[in-house]
């Protein structure tokens, strides 16, 4: 992704080989999505050996980034942050649609505004179009809900899951399943399935238990 000036103000535009025409209808179709908690994107367009989109600049720092420069949130900011996310992903479930990656590397921080916004639609779909499940056309294992990797129908709950986590994420400032990662892909994904939550769970209850 590359930054360009358009007028008086930037914008970012990203390129996508041709070969990743699925990604890229899914950025497409965000063209029509417009709610201050999203990223708008402003075009779409096809050249000769890439796919481009253009979207909004409203700086680059992420919650990841937040996350990892800081060593604390109050409950405050925690809940401003969950409640932006919420109503992203709400607007996209209102219109039928699934963002599938919600993570805090695809959630920008606008600090003109103060709010965060969601980016980052080439795993978004409408729930009415999925047939099938397939594990391969979501975002981040450990963000991702369970009942996508059993292969059951699709709903906008898969959201909700990844937007709790995001907020255990912001609570411990500790990624999730990380005592799972030396597994790989496999075993993350099936910790995820037997809902292996030991670790999460007992972070949680002790950074809450200390607040409460």
């Amino acid at each position: 992704m590359t930054l360009a000036q358009e007028d008086t103000k930037f914008v970012v535009v990203k390129t996508m080989p041709l070969r990743y025409c699925e990604a890229f209808r899914r950025e497409k179709q965000a063209v029509d999505f417009n709610h201050a908690n999203l990223i708008k994107v402003l075009s779409s367009e096809t050249a000769k050996d890439d796919y481009i989109i253009r979207m909004e600049y409203v700086g680059t720092n992420t919650l990841q980034d937040v996350l990892q420069s800081t060593t604390f949130l109050s409950e405050k900011r925690i809940t401003s942050y969950g409640r932006d996310i919420a109503r992203g992903a709400n607007y996209l479930h209102n219109l039928s649609y699934v963002h599938l990656d919600i993570k805090p590397g695809n959630i920008i921080v606008n600090e003109e505004k103060d709010i965060l916004q969601l980016c980052d639609f080439g795993f978004c779909q409408n729930v009415n179009d999925i047939e099938e499940q397939n594990v391969k056309e979501i975002g981040t294992i450990a963000y991702a809900a369970p009942e996508i990797f059993r292969g059951l129908q699709l709903t906008t709950q898969a959201d909700i899951y990844s937007i709790g986590i995001c907020c255990w994420t912001m609570l411990t400032l500790q990624e999730p399943y990380e005592d799972k990662y030396h597994l790989g892909p496999d075993g993350l994904i099936f910790a995820i399935i037997e809902k292996n939550f030991d670790q999460i769970y007992l972070r949680w209850k002790e950074i809450v238990g200390g607040r409460i």
